[in-house]
Formats: C-alpha cells, structure tokens, sequence
C-alpha cells in the first residue's frame, strides 16, 4: 500500500511537470506550419529592411574579418576588439565567404538561416509552455519583429546566434521532461549539455543553458531514477568545459579577455547600477507592450481605490521626472531607458550614433507614462486575481512548475550576469534579449489562464506597430550606412586617402584592422606590449570620438558621420570642424524627418582652443 502510494505520488508529480505538446498528428503538423509561417513573416520582414551597404554594422567590422582570415587560413584570429569567442559563428560564415566570395552584405545575409531556426524553435517551445496556436505565432511576432531582434537578425553579430543555442538547450529540457523514459530524459540532458557548451562559443552567456538551466531541469525531475547523478556530472563536465574554453580563447593573440570586476568599486558603484537596473526594468516595458497592454481592455472592472493608488504612482513618476528636469537629466529617464538598437533606429529619440531628436522631450514623456501606465494596470489586475483568489484554474498540463524551474533560474542568473556591466559601464537595450522570451512565456500563460484564450485588438495593433518601427527603423540605418559609403567615395574620388577619413568606428575599425594589423585596445594581454598609449595630438582632446585613440593607423583630415556629432546630448565644441568643399549627400528614411542629409567636414584652421 505505501509502495503503491508513492507510485502514485511520484506519477502526479510527473505529470505536473508535463508540458502541453500537441498529441495528434493534425495538431503537430499545424504546430509546424504555424512555425514555418512565423518564420516566412520574420524572414520578408529582414529582407524588407535592406541590410545592403558596403560597410559592417557596429562590432560586426572585427568579426568579419576574423570570418574572412578563417576563410583565407582555417585558423581563427582575433584582431583586438571580440570580447565574444565566437566559435562556431567564424566557420559559418567562412563558409558563406567561400560560396559566395567577400561582402559585408553577404556575410550579413549568411544569418538568415539562423535566424529562421531561432524563430522555429521558439514558436515550438511556447506551444510546449502550453501557450495555444494563436498567441503561440503572436508571441513569437512579438519576440522576432521587436526592435531588439531585428537589427541583429539582419548582422552579422552574436546576439541571434546565442539566442539559438540557448533555444536549443531550452527545447531539448523540455524534450527531457515530456519523455516517459527516464533514459530518454538523460539523453536529452546530456545532448542539451554538449551542444551549449560547444554552441555557447559564439557568445558566452548562452552557456547559462548548460551550466544553469540544464543542472535546474534534472532537479524538476529529480525523482526519476539516476536524474541526481546525471545533473550534478553534466554540470561538472560543463563548467570543466566552459573553463577550458575560456582559457583557450585568453591565450589567444589579440583576444580581449572580460572580467566579471571591471575596475574599483566605490561608493557611486551601487547608485550606478541601481540606475541602471531601474532602466532595465523600464526598457523591458516598453520591449513587451504588445503584451501588456492586453490588460487595457479588463481594466474596467478595476475598482476605485486600485485607479487612486495607479494614479498615484503615476503622479510619483511625474514628480520624478520634473526633479530630474531641474537637475538636468531628464532626458536620461525617458523611454527608451536605455541605448544602441532602440536609440539607433530613428531620430525619435536621441542616441550615440542616431540621426538629431526630431520630438520634444515632452512629448517622450508621456511616451514613457504611456508605456508605464499599462504595466501598472496589469500587474493591479494579477495582485487583485490572486488576492480573492479569482483565477481560472490553469488548464491541464499547463504547469508553472516547470515555467518555474527550467526558466526562473536561468533568467535570475542572466540578470546576475548583467549586473557588473551596470556596475561598472551601461547595460545595452540589446542584451535583454535573452530576457525577453521568459516574459513572453509568463504573461501569454497568465492572459490565458486568467482572463481568455485570445489577445485583444489593441495587442495586434501594438504589435503591427512595434514591428513597423524595427523595419523602418533598421532600414533607416543601412539607408544612413550607403549614404555614408558614397560620402567616402566622393572624397576618396579626390585623391584622399581612406585612412585619411574618419568615418565612424565600425568603417575605421576596419580600416584600422586592415592597415594596423589589430585594434589598439588597453585590455590586449597577448601579445604582451600590443597596446600603444602614446597618441597623436593632431585632433584636440574635445574634438575626437571615442573610437580615435583605438585607431591610431587613421590619420584623419576629413570627418564623416561622426558617431556623437548628431547627437546633441553629446554635441562638438563649435570650433572643431567646418564643412569641407564637398557636396552634401542627401537621403531619405522611412521613419521621420523622411529625408537626411550627410555633411563632410574638416578640421577648423586653427587647432588651438579659442582665446
């Protein structure tokens, strides 16, 4: 009797863990072509955007000129500027390199198929969290079409290929849990493991899979037979693993190691990242309004003394702002919180590399209330559910056991991880994307199980627009990038050289690269005395970006697109530069003010600060 109870306990506590698959052939088989319409959408959307510009986007410069030394040599070679190893990523688009020859287009181009896994995975891994068909493809557009995806779908960059693996890791875990066998289960694990860490080589914290959320999984079955001992080797063999390979990768030449402690804490090293993680918090609102604002529609039923604390807050967050006005920063608490990929796809707002701010500062304050405000609403909603226990009951299979544990420790973790950035140095909007899919998971859980099987109008109208602005925003910059690239033709087409042009760092790092053989980075430790420290005094102090004393093999004398000239929270002396006697190019964007122009300068006759 008590052997068959605990049969029977240990059966319930399986079956709590199960994920909802779909059982029937017809039902996988949607499932699939659910996926592969996701993926088609996804897909027509990068190609809309145009990525075609001879020219690499941001830190895309340095890996693919490793891409192309591995295409010439079969040997990887950093060149002073990847903190990622990168891994696998350099033979794959070797590869492309070889078939179709060298171009920063086509090197670009070589993501899609990655892209289009990625977009797959993750459609099959929500029907597995029990999200149904529908809100299946709408979470996966939300995720894919969001303005932190899209630009680097279309990059050559780490940031989609570590969300694969970690995509990966994820399926297979919860492969391992829906399996009946228990030697199913430890196969599973152990295939998630080996992939993570050899895949985790293209970007570095993709290994929270197998060090993290493998190791969390094997606790969630805990009960079936040898899952104990399975967890605790798989996560030795990881750790000696990723040890090993991060080893390697710091004896490498011109590798640039990163460490967890960046430089002295102080006593403004904890306000900092407060800051900061406020931030982070407030950029993913604004990255998963789609979602939230499924709420809008219920918030009918709020009572009065729920919309009197709302406004509340609200009238806080106001007050917040107006001091930081007065102390002049108001403008660093405004959506979108945080910098690069947002900040860099329009002039809506300001940005280190973007177009001048065509809206008021106004006007993105009631942007930021307005993406504030509904998160309020929704999470009123959920406290009062919970709180006179109205929720629906959640459907069968559907466990926030398994959401808990395969997903809660991951993603604790990875915000750990990002905490010594925010410390030490700015937490980037693009590296919240491996947060954004657990609360996608969460909030498509709770709208179904709490309120109704379908997301509101006002979700597919926020969604519809989210994904217009990656589009535009990032067609908008490779429209900004060819502009560029026929601005250094006019000047080299007078006989200056392209070393005598500064361009904006991913052009001059290639450059630089090119002609300097490494990237003059501080950090360099192999070889020993690669760094440089003495730099010219041809540019003054006030007048360069920041980008200059890394490429000392540029001697400039023309300036095009400086990265911080157009934006004026970081604006030039007026002395600096003056334009040269070059015609303007003009261009036309999707997103406002509709049409750019792109000036080329020089430096002012007179190096020497004003009297």
């Amino acid at each position: 009797m008590i052997a068959d109870t605990s049969m029977q306990r240990e059966h319930i506590s399986i079956e709590e863990t199960a994920a909802v698959v779909p059982t029937a052939s017809g039902e996988t088989s949607q499932s699939q072509r659910n996926a592969l319409l996701c993926v088609l959408i996804v897909t027509a959307c990068a190609v809309l955007t145009y990525p075609v510009a001879n020219m690499p986007y941001s830190d895309e410069f340095s890996y693919d000129k490793t891409a192309l030394e591995f295409a010439r040599t079969g040997h990887i070679l950093y060149n002073g500027w990847a903190t990622a190893m990168l891994g696998w990523l350099i033979p794959w688009g070797a590869l492309f390199i070889k078939i179709f020859g060298f171009s920063f287009t086509g090197i670009r181009l070589s993501m899609l198929p990655i892209d289009a896994a990625t977009v797959y995975l993750l459609h099959q891994i929500l029907r597995r969290f029990g999200i149904n068909s529908g809100n299946a493809i709408f979470g996966t557009l939300a995720f894919a079409l969001s303005p932190i995806f899209m630009p680097s779908a279309v990059s050559f960059m780490t940031d989609v290929p570590g969300m694969f693996i970690i995509f990966v890791c994820l399926y297979m875990c919860q492969e391992a849990v829906i399996t009946s066998s228990d030697k199913a289960a430890v196969i599973w694990l152990t295939c998630a493991t080996a992939l993570n860490v050899v895949g985790g080589t293209a970007r570095q914290i993709a290994w929270l899979g197998a060090l993290i959320m493998v190791p969390s999984t094997a606790w969630l079955l805990r009960r079936r037979r040898g899952m104990k001992v399975t967890g605790l080797a798989l996560w030795l063999s990881s750790f000696i693993g990723v040890l090993m390979f991060l080893h390697w990768f710091n004896s490498q030449p011109y590798s640039v190691p990163e460490h967890i402690i960046w430089a002295r804490i102080t006593w403004m090293t904890f306000p900092h990242l407060a800051a900061q993680l406020v931030k982070m918090v407030l950029c993913l609102l604004l990255i998963i309004l789609p979602l939230s604002v499924a709420w809008l529609p219920s918030a009918r039923d709020l009572g009065r003394s729920t919309w009197l604390r709302i406004g509340s807050v609200i009238l806080l967050l106001v007050g917040f702002e107006l001091l930081a006005n007065a102390l002049g920063r108001m403008d660093g608490w405004l959506m979108p919180w945080l910098m690069y990929l947002l900040t860099e796809q329009s002039s809506l707002v300001p940005g280190m590399f973007g177009t001048p701010v065509t809206i008021s500062v106004w006007i993105r304050f009631a942007f930021s209330l307005a993406v504030i405000a509904p998160a309020l609403i929704m999470l009123e909603q959920e406290i009062g559910r919970k709180r006179n226990q109205s929720s629906r009951p959640a459907s069968p299979g559907s466990s926030w056991n398994e959401t808990i544990w395969i997903l809660g420790p991951f993603s604790l973790s990875y915000v750990l991880l990002l905490m010594p950035r925010g410390a030490f140095d700015l937490i980037q909007d693009r590296y919240l994307v491996g947060l954004v899919p657990t609360i996608i998971v969460i909030l498509l859980k709770l709208y179904q199980e709490r309120i109704g099987p379908k997301l509101p109008a006002v979700s597919v109208v926020m969604l519809f627009l989210f994904a217009v602005y990656s589009i535009a925003g990032t067609h908008d910059f490779y429209a900004e990038s060819r502009a560029q690239v026929r601005a250094i033709q006019i000047v080299e087409g007078s006989g200056v050289p392209r070393k005598s042009i500064q361009a904006g760092f991913p052009s001059d790092g290639w450059i630089q690269i090119e002609n300097g053989g490494h990237i003059n980075e501080p950090r360099i430790i192999v070889p020993a005395g690669a760094y440089n420290s003495a730099h010219s005094t041809a540019i003054p102090q006030e007048c360069r970006d920041g980008f200059t004393n890394l490429a000392p093999a540029i001697d400039p004398k023309f300036f095009i697109l400086f990265p911080w000239f157009k934006n004026p929270s970081f604006p030039p002396p007026s002395w600096c530069f003056v334009r040269a006697n070059y015609p303007p190019i003009h261009y036309t964007t999707w997103l406002p003010p509709f049409h750019e122009t792109m000036y080329v300068k020089k430096l002012a006759n007179s190096l020497a600060h004003p009297k």
